[in-house]
């Protein structure tokens, strides 16, 4: 390995030190040891079992997606391909786990993997629609004055507009596209590369059938009003004072949405509690998190804000990968994932 790509991989776990430093510095273990002793853990308790069914209306979603492509597919094998390919995302650099679960549903339905990925394009059409929908509206009719929750509100619904409008031009460029490709490259390179943006844009076209667009738009704001109500207790669980505002839960899953983006060490290491601590930062009374009590709950709400958040995903991951690749092991099962996803026909 060059020094370039040591440099590069070191990135990520500095950046998530320096989360963790911003969240864990006023802490003091003292008050670390007496804010998990009076958590109530009865209000966590319902954050994981939300978060399951959260993922369950993310395959139903993808299933809903899938069906302009095949027809009926049985609800397992978008979710074992949608599990698997979280787990792959929160262990392995690089953001594969999207074209994993392309290849694995492919793979089992007999399809074309780049019309599969079209589908999770859609998808994400759809989350930031939604996240833009749901939080943006409590955040704007709450009154919350706070400057980056608005530039961050205008940011996403530019990058909203320009996804829509490559999606746009993508459709409408067809014999332009085919004329460049020609042009600049060799001839079998060029037709390969045709026929797969073909099948890209095949998968696209699935937000064109209007009944399945309609029952995967109301899917997805189903997964994230889920989500939404999946963290209402944690936030009262540790005690902080005065008790958050409604309108955290959806500040906290907003800012979650932009920073997942951010690359961090395996698992999201960092980035959850960063977002939980500022979330509260921004909707609680100014200097409310500013003391060494404070700063602890707020420290462990985020560590329970990440932990309810991953658990389900990962376990749900490492179950479906044992039976995408029984008795083949852990590590060796991601090394051969990591082989072969690619998005070609």
């Amino acid at each position: 390995m060059s020094r370039l790509s040591k440099v590069t991989a070191l990135i990520p776990a500095l950046v998530s030190v320096g989360f963790f430093y911003w969240v864990f510095r006023d802490v003091s273990l003292a008050s670390l040891e007496e804010t998990l002793r009076s958590t109530h853990w009865e209000l966590v308790l319902p954050a994981p079992m939300l978060i399951g069914l959260g993922i369950f209306f993310k395959a139903w979603r993808w299933q809903i997606l899938l069906k302009p492509l095949h027809g009926s597919l049985p609800l397992e094998i978008p979710f074992s391909a949608m599990s698997v390919g979280t787990l792959v995302d929160q262990i392995l650099p690089g953001k594969i786990g999207e074209l994993v679960r392309a290849h694995l549903v492919g793979q089992h339905a007999g399809i074309s993997r780049a019309s599969v990925f079209g589908t999770v394009v859609v998808e994400r059409v759809f989350d930031i629609l939604s996240v833009l929908t749901l939080s943006g509206i409590a955040i704007l009719s709450l009154g919350l004055t706070n400057p980056l929750l608005h530039r961050s509100l205008w940011a996403c619904l530019l990058l909203l507009a320009i996804l829509i409008s490559l999606l746009l031009l993508f459709w409408k460029s067809r014999p332009l596209r085919q004329r460049l490709t020609l042009r600049f490259l060799p001839g079998q390179l060029a037709v390969k590369i045709n026929r797969l943006l073909e099948e890209v844009g095949r998968g696209l076209r699935t937000i064109t059938h209007w009944h399945h667009s309609g029952k995967a738009l109301l899917a997805t704001i189903l997964m994230w009003g889920t989500y939404v109500i999946a963290f209402m207790p944690l936030l009262y669980a540790v005690g902080i004072q005065p008790e958050p505002p409604l309108h955290t839960a959806f500040v906290l899953i907003f800012l979650t949405a932009i920073g997942v983006a951010i690359p961090t060490a395996p698992g999201g290491m960092g980035i959850y509690e960063f977002v939980a601590a500022l979330s509260l930062g921004i909707t609680l009374p100014s200097g409310t998190v500013d003391s060494p009590e404070m700063a602890a709950k707020v420290a462990v709400f985020g560590l329970l804000y990440h932990l309810t958040s991953l658990g389900p995903e990962l376990l749900a991951g490492i179950y479906c990968l044992n039976r995408e690749f029984p008795g083949m092991g852990f590590r060796r099962a991601i090394s051969r994932l990591r082989s072969q996803p690619s998005p070609e026909t």
